[in-house]
């Protein structure tokens, strides 16, 4: 039980979630190769993990959701917003992988 109140303790700050957010944005704008493609989905394993146990995690103050959001709808609504440069979801597993996770 303590190691759990620890995880929250310190896996709920702004900064931790910003961090995260940082990553993950850069590796949908800039990730090409497959390991960078699979980077990025474990940057969302991650998450998934922090929204589970952290559901206090600041993710919509720090934009997070946002850029969730757009990826998770980015093969029904295109968007022109600048979060998403560079990002195209095309029919690789590792893609898919993102898209399932979203």
């Amino acid at each position: 039980m303590e190691t759990q109140t620890r995880f929250r303790t310190e896996f709920e700050t702004s900064s931790v979630v910003k961090s995260l957010y940082s990553t993950f944005c850069h590796f949908i704008q800039k990730a090409k190769t497959k390991q960078d493609l699979q980077l990025r989905n474990d940057v969302m394993s991650v998450t998934q993990v922090l929204v589970t146990r952290c559901p206090n995690a600041p993710l919509l103050e720090c934009g997070f959701i946002k850029i969730l959001t757009l990826v998770a709808s980015s093969s029904e609504v295109k968007t022109t917003d600048g979060l998403m440069k560079g990002f195209s979801m095309n029919h690789k597993m590792t893609n898919f992988e993102l898209k399932k996770a979203a």
